[in-house]
């Protein structure tokens, strides 16, 4: 089912197969061939990741997320390189204003999970680093009311909201979290 719902997110947004990929009943998958968006092959997807030597993970990760890209058809490429040139990457501009990535792979601390204070930085409209673009009134709003809220069961509420609105329009996709410490 969850194919299925790819599949059709993505005929959605103008893309077609010659012919799509199929599960068959045994679990065996059959990828995509001939991925095109609005009749023209879809540019090569690069995933910046740091190399195992910075954390043995996030390569694998990499890897297979470029391997079930590749079952939808697309053609993902990793770049495993050292963290410093993903975050450079990642977080600067060209003069032109573009970003140098089509995805990339970091951890972030996150600091006291008692009184989450990450949000306005990844997500904010003008969050520092928010480096994907991410826009929306209706976080903003919310992040807002709760970073003024009164009372725990009033932040608590706003917290919520503001992840519901994540969910919904997620900006990042936040693969695991090191329950050991507060590190997505």
């Amino acid at each position: 089912s969850r194919l299925a719902e790819a599949l059709g997110m993505l005929r959605e947004a103008g893309y077609a197969w010659q012919a799509e990929p199929v599960i068959a009943e045994d679990g065996s998958i059959t990828p995509g061939t001939g991925l095109t968006v609005a009749g023209q092959p879809p540019a090569p997807l690069t995933i910046l990741t740091p190399g195992d030597a910075y954390d043995p993970s996030r390569p694998v990760y990499v890897t297979e997320i470029a391997a079930t890209l590749a079952v939808l058809g697309f053609d993902a490429r990793p770049v495993i390189t050292d963290f410093d040139t993903v975050v450079d990457l990642a977080f600067t501009a060209t003069d032109e204003g573009v970003r140098q990535y089509d995805m990339y792979l970091l951890g972030w601390t996150l600091g006291n999970p008692a009184l989450p204070d990450y949000y306005r930085p990844l997500f904010h409209s003008q969050g520092e680093m928010n480096n994907t673009g991410y826009a929306s009134a209706e976080f903003d709003e919310r992040l807002n009311a709760y970073q003024s809220a009164r009372t725990l069961a009033e932040a608590r509420l706003h917290l919520w909201g503001m992840e519901a609105v994540l969910a919904r329009d997620l900006p990042y996709l936040v693969l695991y979290r090191d329950r050991k410490s507060t590190r997505l």
